[in-house]
């Protein structure tokens, strides 16, 4: 199938391609919201006043780099805060290991504190099972086989398809 010629409008064409581009951004993060929410790393930071990816790696034992690296796309996506090491007005530097990392007490709400009702990582936790799916759907897009997703979704929590 041939693609027709068109010109796109710039605009347009920026505006198009930062949407698109924001999709595959929060698909990101909502795997590092499960993540997050799976190891531990919320409720870490909820029992702080803020800390280090060194002490969150300490209190989870897990890599400080892997930690530092989740804790940064936490704080691009506005989920974690961040208290940097150098000032407001200095020019931006590198995170480094005295960057403190902070949840608000509306992210304790959702992300750390089963028992207040604005708590949402039920959410996150389908979302393994979720992605799996997709690599059934274009086999069901070709053929009229039934495709029941939330039989597969119970399947795969129970151990039976």
């Amino acid at each position: 199938m041939a693609v027709t010629e068109q010109v796109p409008d710039p605009d347009a064409l920026k505006l198009f391609s930062f949407n698109i581009f924001s999709q595959l951004s929060g698909a990101v993060t909502a795997g590092m919201i499960h993540i997050g929410d799976q190891l531990g790393l919320y409720r870490i930071l909820a029992s702080s006043d803020g800390l280090t990816s060194t002490a969150i790696a300490d209190a989870s034992n897990l890599s400080e780099r892997w930690i530092r690296e989740w804790c940064a796309n936490q704080v691009a996506a506005r989920i974690v805060s961040a208290e940097y090491s150098y000032g407001a007005d200095e020019p931006c530097a590198q995170v480094d290991e005295k960057t403190i990392y902070k949840l608000s007490p509306e992210a304790v709400a959702v992300l750390a504190n089963e028992e207040h009702p604005a708590f949402g990582m039920g959410m996150f936790h389908r979302l393994p099972a979720t992605f799996d799916r997709l690599k059934d759907l274009p086999e069901s897009f070709r053929t009229p086989r039934k495709y029941f997703y939330w039989n597969r979704y119970i399947g795969a929590c129970t151990g039976k398809s």
